[in-house]
């Protein structure tokens, strides 16, 4: 089960001013502008129809190749755009069907910014379109169609080799699993059941990828052979493969960059998962979890699983960016798994279940959980250490004392979860922690040296600060939420009236 995150109280607004007013503008996401996917400016047009209008257009650069998952096209214009709603609408990304792929807008006098919402897909062609319908402020259109199309190629991970030929009993069980064999045959390497299904039980640990056998229904014969149950048809189960290749594919192009450390790499993994998993709560209640649950499927397909999904994912991602990750299972009165990760050959604890908060609660990560050591785990979970690696090193044990964070040039600055959440900042390798200010942040957001946060010795109204704790700033009068910032922009929410709105910052 998921430990739940701490509640965190208001203050109400104080009337005694120790902090600056600040006099920029925000202005309101007009509903147009919102987050949504929608229809095409070009209603009901596929590639094929859309391809030959394409040729009556202006294509302005030749198709490109692109690596950035997320890249953001910024087009500008040699004379001031008229900024009315309709105009936002006048620029766009289409995918290869026609459709429009979401994006964010972002429109000034003279530029157009289109930031994607979700990564691109690998081997697609995108294409930028500018309609004719574009007017400038003297309400002169463009007149012709302009365009330009791209293809995002994903950057793979390094990865561990693959097994491709039979050589022992474990290898001929994972090529037939692979290959979705309905007879396996290892007489060649046992004919003991006991034995064949303990080596089954090591492939299925180490390839969370194989998510559809299903023991219930299997059978080993005396002759050495197995016969293999899935859970879905094989052309199901290869339609589910791709899906999932394709939510692979998406986790690592949106957060493993070049140059990364393997601390790094884990903690992206780790945070990504959580942010976008749900644990199965409903279904653990009513005892009625459905098997993608306990399974990585579950967890980057379905978005929802329980810990055995939430370990079995952490297995595979890390371990095919090169990273030793094994799973743990608890002792039976826990019924609980999580992970053993090593990073620069020292062994940690990581349980990102436990890091989940239930009910899930978006943009929420917790770290009381990540990179501890057998002793802290063991003031929480119970499990038999033997055979396993020894986790003894506490250096990232820091990090269980945040509660909400953003990273910026080296640092971490965070609610301090030991000190009622007021605002702290430390080094990433846990060194130089210190107090900035004592108010209590709730969500953080960090850029060119500025913290933007939900104030909640303050009514939870927006503040920001400089990150030497100097020049504390009130923002808004109002509860605010869902804090980020993209593209030199600041998003937030009006919290009890559901408002989203935006902020350009420098």
């Amino acid at each position: 089960m998921c430990s739940l995150f701490d509640a965190y109280e208001l203050s109400e607004h104080s009337t005694k001013k120790e902090f600056l007013q600040e006099t920029k503008t925000y202005e309101e996401i007009p509903a147009s502008a919102a987050r949504k996917t929608v229809r095409s400016v070009i209603p009901d047009r596929t590639l094929w129809s859309l391809l030959p209008n394409l040729k009556l257009a202006t294509q302005w650069k030749p198709i490109e190749t692109i690596t950035d998952p997320v890249k953001p096209w910024r087009i500008t214009f040699n004379q001031p755009i008229s900024l009315s709603e309709e105009n936002w609408y006048n620029g766009k990304i289409l995918d290869e069907v026609g459709n429009e792929f979401a994006v964010e807008i972002k429109m000034t006098a003279d530029q157009l910014l289109l930031t994607p919402i979700a990564p691109y897909e690998s081997g697609k062609t995108y294409t930028v379109v500018l309609s004719k319908e574009l007017y400038s402020a003297r309400g002169i259109s463009l007149g012709k169609d302009i365009y330009q199309q791209f293809v995002y190629q994903s950057p793979k991970p390094p990865q561990k080799p693959e097994i491709t030929e039979v050589t022992d009993l474990y290898s001929a069980l994972y090529l037939g699993l692979k290959n979705i064999d309905s007879t396996i045959y290892v007489d060649k390497y046992t004919k003991d059941s006991k034995v064949a299904f303990a080596e089954l039980e090591k492939v299925l640990r180490d390839h969370p990828e194989i998510f559809y056998y299903q023991y219930r229904g299997s059978l080993f014969w005396s002759d050495g052979r197995l016969e293999a149950k899935y859970a879905y048809s094989k052309d199901l189960i290869k339609q589910k493969k791709a899906e999932l290749q394709w939510a692979i594919d998406t986790l690592y192009a949106s957060v493993i960059k070049p140059g990364m450390t393997e601390y790094e790499k884990v903690k992206a993994v780790h945070d990504y998962v959580v942010l976008n998993t749900a644990y199965d709560y409903d279904n653990y209640l009513n005892n009625t979890i459905p098997n993608a649950s306990y399974t990585m499927y579950g967890v980057l397909v379905n978005k929802t699983a329980v810990c055995n999904g939430y370990g079995l994912a952490m297995v595979y991602l890390l371990n095919q960016l090169g990273i030793d990750t094994i799973y743990v299972i608890s002792n039976p009165s826990m019924n609980h798994g999580w992970n053993k990760v090593k990073i620069d050959n020292v062994w940690y604890n990581l349980d990102s279940t436990w890091d989940d908060p239930v009910p899930d609660r978006k943009g929420k990560v917790g770290y009381g959980y990540f990179l501890v050591s057998d002793k802290q785990l063991a003031r929480t979970h119970s499990w038999d250490n033997t055979g396993l690696p020894k986790a003894v090193d506490t250096r990232y044990e820091y990090m269980s004392k945040i509660h909400a964070s953003d990273s910026e040039n080296g640092w971490i600055y965070y609610a301090n979860k030991n000190d009622n959440s007021k605002l702290y900042k430390i080094k990433s390798d846990g060194s130089a922690d210190q107090k900035l200010a004592n108010v209590r942040a709730n969500e953080i957001a960090v850029y060119n040296n500025w913290i933007y946060f939900s104030n909640y010795s303050n009514g939870g109204y927006l503040y920001k600060m400089r990150t030497d704790g100097s020049y504390l700033t009130e923002m808004t009068d109002f509860l605010t939420s869902d804090l980020r910032i993209e593209n030199e922009t600041l998003y937030f929410t009006d919290t009890k009236a559901k408002q989203p709105y935006r902020m350009d910052i420098e």
